[in-house]
């Protein structure tokens, strides 16, 4: 198996000021806008890249009783594979909050144990509710995938769910 992943996380906003505000009449209509972009990234992963990208898994994960895991070292894969990522780190993450979910979804380090996988540090917490996703972009600086450094924690209500997309190397 091999893997390109093409990325993007882009923002552009253009801003028109007001030139007749105090401390903007030297502007000018013809100079009046500014567009915010500097902290766009795009790019391509694959096993040759600098932030190498070696698997990918894309898969619902639905909540039993309001809560569920994502163990890294045992991911639902394409065919039905079971997909360890250990020894890998987490290159790319997105999660979004399915459609129709009444509720948010806090995801976390595992709450329940000592083998969380700190994506973003120790007190990451994240929450989406149904329709709004997160996407992170590791950049090869995040931890190894072990035994000890592998499951999130996902709280909500009842059965909703989730749909994610994590790619390591």
């Amino acid at each position: 198996m091999s893997v390109s992943a093409v990325y993007a996380m882009t923002t552009n906003v253009t801003e028109t000021l007001d030139t007749s505000a105090a401390g903007n009449e030297a502007i000018g209509a013809a100079n009046n806008s500014v567009v915010h972009s500097g902290f766009s990234i795009a790019g391509t992963l694959n096993a040759g890249s600098t932030v190498p990208a070696t698997t990918v898994v894309a898969f619902e994960q639905a909540l039993t009783a309001g809560a569920a895991e994502i163990d890294l070292t045992a991911l639902p894969g394409t065919n039905g594979a079971v997909v360890d990522l250990t020894g890998l780190k987490v290159q790319l993450f997105q999660i979004r909050g399915k459609t129709g979910n009444a509720n948010p979804i806090t995801i976390q380090p595992d709450t329940g144990g000592t083998d969380d996988y700190e994506l973003m540090g120790a007190s990451f917490l994240a929450i989406v509710q149904a329709d709004q996703q997160l996407m992170f972009s590791g950049n090869d600086s995040t931890p190894d995938v072990g035994p000890t450094d592998k499951i999130f924690s996902l709280a909500g209500t009842g059965a909703q769910s989730v749909e994610v997309v994590i790619v390591a190397g």
